[in-house]
């Protein structure tokens, strides 16, 4: 499995996807932390199924 980073990366390569939209929900924790996450939409081609 890929790192969250080695991820973002093959997005921000990829010249056939095209960026959508993106979007954040956070959640504060009691522990003084907030959990945030971060969803990104892209367009690209289906491939092709052989």
């Amino acid at each position: 499995m890929k790192t969250y980073e080695e991820k973002l990366q093959e997005l921000l390569d990829n010249k056939e996807a095209t960026p959508i939209e993106w979007s954040q929900s956070n959640e504060e924790k009691k522990n003084g932390y907030t959990e945030t996450e971060v969803t990104f939409k892209y367009k690209i081609k289906t491939p092709v199924k052989k």
